[in-house]
């Protein structure tokens, strides 16, 4: 029996979603192959300083078999990549960020397969062993080893791990991340902050606008937080952030991370005179809290207003630097302090 124009029709959506399937593992598979090669090539190079890394101790064998084992996985997976633990292909790359007396060029290049793992999506959140995975990668690339031994070369390292902290909160499966682990998330963005003051120009720039990123996606989420009855009512210490430990981050960590904030309005820096000391403002510091903070009110608005621990931080601890800075800040920090009441007033004027 001849088949109708409609089967015809109904089939070759169903191909093409096969096709394009098919078409993405072996993507999948092909990006992993090239940064492992790419890894094990760099290792295996001869460094000019013997001292700098060898390959006979323990731990780098131990890393090198674990890269070589990850190859014989890769053609034969077995089962879709969606399905796979991610730590069988992730953890390789973290052994190499984590490792001691590992050139500089291997990590750049192990943080660079983890941030292709993380773009490409090769899991979601919905991936057995996501949660494990996706919290490893935090904790190991805040731990990264970093064998100093050129100033580009320690550059492109931090640069390299702000581009995964930033694809990490971008990945759908970042919802998974407990509060603790966006803490220590936000704290290492931070770090590079600190460790770019005397660096170049694009490490700061690049290391202040991923800090930015993260936090619009941290308080952007507090429009997805249900807010319980009963926590309208108390804001106490220890009440419960409108999330559980199956849920992922919420508003605990955005507290803490709005308290680290203000803290920084009291930075000051040591100002040395004609052999007499003093201690200044540091006013480049305070700006970019105050940019922070302005960003963190935009987003969560109104929310903020149903979490009381979130709400009287502002009402006290903020507000309190708004008035004794307001008065004796230069154009621009005024300007922005400006700005930030103006968003409180019409989100929170309550």
């Amino acid at each position: 029996m001849e088949s109708t124009g409609g089967e015809e029709e109904e089939r070759k959506p169903c191909k093409s979603y096969q096709q394009n399937k098919k078409r993405k593992e072996i993507t999948s598979a092909c990006m992993l192959n090239t940064e492992l090669g790419a890894v094990l090539a760099v290792m295996r190079r001869p460094q000019q300083e013997p001292s700098f890394y060898t390959s006979d101790s323990q731990s780098d064998t131990n890393i090198l078999n674990s890269l070589k084992s990850l190859r014989s996985l890769i053609f034969n997976p077995q089962q879709e990549w969606q399905t796979i633990d991610p730590s069988i292909y992730i953890s390789p790359f973290l052994d190499v960020v984590q490792g001691e007396n590992i050139p500089a060029a291997a990590t750049i290049v192990a943080l660079s397969a983890i941030l292709k793992i993380l773009r490409l999506e090769i899991f979601n959140e919905k991936t057995p062993g996501a949660r494990d995975a996706i919290t490893c990668i935090v904790t190991g690339v805040s731990t990264c080893r970093l064998e100093t031994t050129n100033q580009a070369c320690e550059e492109a390292v931090m640069l390299r791990i702000l581009q995964v902290l930033t694809a990490v909160m971008r990945h759908s499966a970042s919802i998974l991340l407990s509060n603790h682990a966006v803490c220590t998330l936000v704290n290492t963005c931070f770090q590079v902050v600190q460790q770019s003051a005397n660096r170049s120009d694009l490490l700061q720039r690049s290391a202040r606008y991923a800090m930015h990123e993260v936090l619009q996606v941290i308080f952007s989420r507090l429009l997805e937080i249900e807010v319980k009855p009963e926590q309208c009512e108390s804001d106490t210490e220890d009440v419960d952030d409108g999330t559980d430990s199956d849920s992922g981050y919420g508003v605990r960590c955005a507290v803490d991370i709005f308290h680290f904030l203000c803290s920084l309005l009291n930075v000051v820096q040591v100002v040395e005179t004609e052999g007499s000391t003093s201690h200044a403002a540091d006013e480049d510091v305070q700006l970019f809290s105050l940019v922070l903070i302005n960003s963190c009110i935009e987003l969560g608005g109104p929310e903020i207003g149903k979490h009381p621990k979130l709400l009287r931080m502002i009402q006290d601890d903020l507000f309190h630097h708004l008035i004794h800075y307001g008065t004796r800040s230069a154009p621009l920090l005024f300007s922005m302090i400006c700005s930030i009441v103006l968003n409180i007033y019409h989100f929170l004027r309550r």
